[in-house]
């Protein structure tokens, strides 16, 4: 059984994979189909103390990053991939830097949306994976 506060490091890769796999899937039907389905890279990276960051989308490359040294339960990964799917769906490239400029980061209109659809889905996303991962 999946629990919120499943410990990510207690997962295999093929159980990471699968997860990831359906949280995609999820965040396709509920949020809509990007034209690219990212892909999803699983990053052991040791991060600075003072910036954690659970992972982020790059747009170049059309992934999204997970930093699984920061981001240790189930809860976090459906919440940071329902974030970052987010941002595959907006005008990252052409928007982001001006109105990051104009907003900041806790203002950024695509944060907002961001965190707003992690607040909204993620229980759903969760109860999802589930039903789908036995």
């Amino acid at each position: 059984m999946l629990y919120s506060k499943s410990k990510i490091k207690n997962k295999t890769f093929d159980d990471l994979k699968l997860i990831i796999q359906k949280c995609i899937e999820f965040c396709r039907l509920k949020l809509g189909f990007c034209k690219d389905i990212p892909s999803v890279i699983l990053s052991r990276i040791k991060q600075n103390k003072g910036n954690k960051t659970y992972g982020y989308y790059d747009p170049y490359e059309n992934n999204i990053v997970v930093m699984i040294n920061e981001c240790k339960t189930l809860t976090e990964l459906t919440s940071l991939i329902i974030h970052e799917y987010t941002h595959t769906l907006q005008p990252i490239l052409k928007k982001y830097q001006k109105l990051y400029k104009k907003h900041g980061y806790e203002n950024h209109p695509f944060e907002i949306e961001a965190v707003t659809n992690e607040k909204l889905w993620n229980r759903k996303l969760l109860n999802y994976l589930r039903k789908e991962i036995v």
